[in-house]
């Protein structure tokens, strides 16, 4: 009996051991899904309307894939909505509707006992699209591209499965869209066909001092059962777009939520 109760002693002490030690950003599991939900703060400069800053809370649902070892691969898919307002107004009637789908490959430049670094290249595809009533409620407005930028990632890991986990992305070539600054039709075409043709016309290619991106993110992650691992982070996000048949365009948001890792 006393032998049968040394060698689980042993097994036990060995299993402590070993997550003690382990302290890598590869102990995760190689590849898992990842559910978000945020809420946050929303501003936005619309100078196709007028100069004033619409403001508002924002809440978002996301799906993700996360591949992390040797390469840091990342997908992420992002619903988000907002009610938004600027002075005078007293209710909120505007609208901000935002699709985001990002691709991040990234190669491990530093791999320490607890701490790992890894850069590469990201793309990035973002819809904003907004509807004013109070101001123009015959036409949406939208400031939606497509990037490519470079994006960093780093993993310190603790001693007892805990981590913190940050990436820096930032576009540096853009095919963006936005709406004139005058219209001659008097009222948007409302139709499926038409609001997808509208949302995608006048596509421009723009460098980092035309249209630029900016996502941050901060995460805790920690175990809640021996299997699973959740994360809370905030994250800020700002995208700028000044040229083409348009006056400047201006959105920052930053969010707090929670992430389940499957």
């Amino acid at each position: 009996m006393k032998c049968y109760l040394r060698i689980i002693s042993l097994v036990l002490l060995g299993v402590n051991t070993s997550r003690g030690q382990d302290t890598t950003g590869t102990a995760m599991p190689s590849s898992f899904h990842v559910l978000g939900i945020t809420i946050g703060f929303n501003q936005v400069k619309e100078e196709n309307l007028h100069p004033r800053v619409h403001t508002g809370f924002i809440t978002s649902l996301s799906y993700g894939h996360r591949r992390i070892g040797e390469r840091y691969q990342d997908f992420r898919f992002a619903l988000g909505f907002s009610r938004i307002l600027a002075t005078p107004e007293d209710v909120t009637k505007s609208a901000n509707a935002l699709i985001t789908s990002t691709y991040s490959y990234c190669f491990q430049v530093i791999d320490e006992p607890s701490i790992a670094y890894y850069i590469g290249p990201e793309a990035k595809l973002a819809y904003s699209v907004f509807f004013y009533p109070n101001w123009d409620d015959s036409h949406l407005y939208w400031g939606n591209s497509l990037s490519l930028g470079i994006s960093n990632a780093v993993l310190y890991s603790f001693q007892n499965d805990t981590r913190l986990f940050s990436t820096l992305s930032i576009s540096l070539l853009s095919l963006y869209s936005r709406p004139e600054t005058l219209r001659l039709y008097k009222i948007d075409d409302t139709s499926f066909e038409g609001l997808v043709s509208n949302v995608h016309k006048d596509l421009t290619l723009g460098f980092v001092t035309t249209a630029f991106s900016l996502h941050w993110d901060f995460e805790y992650q920690f175990p809640v059962f021996q299997t699973k691992t959740e994360a809370l982070f905030y994250s800020i996000d700002y995208a700028h777009i000044a040229w083409g048949n348009a006056l400047p365009f201006s959105q920052l948001f930053d969010q707090l939520g929670v992430r389940i890792f499957l």
